[in-house]
């Protein structure tokens, strides 16, 4: 993979359409690329081959109000945000190190579909019976999951990093993770 030096921004709207994001890159390779800012890209093609974009998410330190306090983590519910099925990793990382993770686990989302897309669905027949219409998402649409984890073991302190799906060309985004713990006595 090679890093772009999107140097110059430029905001250009063509007749009609519109507005892009330009952006000129001058040292490795002498040309104008096209900014994609939305979600509908998810691999880099600025060679000849398309590549998945690796990527991940690292939570800060989780302490709570006693740093020093060893707790017994529990099992934390993290919101997930993914088009179609996919699957991420959790590394769980104790105690402030991050030189190794102390577990590692894998997060299964699975997509949904639906033949029942707006403008398809009957709510109510005109016999006053109900209709074939259940609201739900079509296919590859987002899907929005709350996902229990394992427990986490016992630490002072915890982080976790969640990575991306390598293997398919997925968006993905964490929006809530939820922790539980339970303080063990200083003795």
């Amino acid at each position: 993979m090679t890093d772009i030096d999107a140097g110059p921004l430029f905001a250009y709207q063509p007749p009609n359409t519109e507005h892009l994001l330009l952006g000129g890159c001058v040292a490795n390779t002498g040309r104008l690329i096209h900014i994609d800012d939305d979600d509908d890209r998810v691999f880099d093609k600025y060679g000849t081959d398309e590549d998945n974009i690796p990527s991940h998410f690292v939570t800060p330190w989780m302490s709570t109000r006693n740093p020093v306090v060893k707790k017994r983590w529990g099992k934390p519910q993290m919101v997930t945000l993914a088009k179609s099925s996919l699957q991420m990793t959790v590394e769980v990382y104790k105690d402030y190190d991050f030189a190794d993770y102390a577990k590692t686990f894998p997060v299964d989302i699975t997509g949904r579909t639906s033949a029942s897309v707006w403008g398809t669905a009957t709510w109510q027949n005109d016999d006053g019976s109900l209709g074939d219409g259940v609201w739900s998402s079509e296919d590859q649409s987002k899907v929005t999951d709350v996902k229990r984890l394992p427990t986490l073991g016992t630490a002072r302190a915890i982080s976790m990093k969640i990575i991306g799906p390598t293997a398919t060309n997925s968006d993905w985004q964490v929006n809530a993770i939820g922790f539980t713990y339970v303080p063990r006595r200083m003795r």
